[in-house]
């Protein structure tokens, strides 16, 4: 949604930018939440090492998972920013909602799978379920940006000459 929001107001570069940004910005929560994990909880209070317990589970859980969401996040994301922009010039920048829908279903069907296959090959799934999970994630993707078109029409409406780019700042 948010790329597809900058794609179309700031264009191309704005997205992908913001894609950059959201992947190293999850690598550095990684990072942070690891190294929390280095600091032993406190023995004054009962739920601090249920909260440590608990981080250590989630940054633990798989790598695989990491690995492979981290992977499906920058290759679909940066997919729907260029299919997403394919289709403005395509259609000569009309049928907002074609492009807003069209890449992000797309680009979540790369995700999806991109996550499945990695977790089924790493044996965190079995191979039995991935048709299954990839239909219902999908679906629950397609659904969700099916929802957002009437908002993205409308924030572009209120934001219209509003908000300038970072690069509009970077020229003057």
């Amino acid at each position: 949604f948010s790329t597809d929001l900058l794609n179309e107001k700031y264009g191309k570069n704005e997205a992908n930018r913001a894609v950059n940004i959201g992947f190293f910005a999850n690598i550095v929560v990684l990072v942070t939440l690891l190294l929390s994990l280095l600091f032993k909880p406190s023995d004054l209070t009962g739920s601090a090492s249920e909260v440590h317990n608990a981080l250590a589970v989630l940054a633990s859980y798989s790598p695989a998972f990491i690995i492979g969401s981290l992977t499906a996040y920058y290759i679909s994301q940066t997919f729907d920013v260029w299919f997403f922009n394919y289709l403005k010039n395509l259609t000569q920048g009309k049928h907002l909602w074609l492009r807003n829908n069209a890449s992000t279903m797309f680009s979540q069907l790369v995700d999806t799978s991109m996550v499945l296959l990695i977790l089924c090959s790493a044996g965190a799934i079995g191979w039995e379920r991935f048709g299954s999970l990839l239909l219902m994630g999908w679906l629950f993707k397609v659904i969700v940006a099916l929802i957002d078109t009437p908002i993205i029409y409308f924030l572009l409406w209120v934001l219209k000459d509003k908000i300038r780019p970072a690069s509009y700042l970077e020229e003057k």
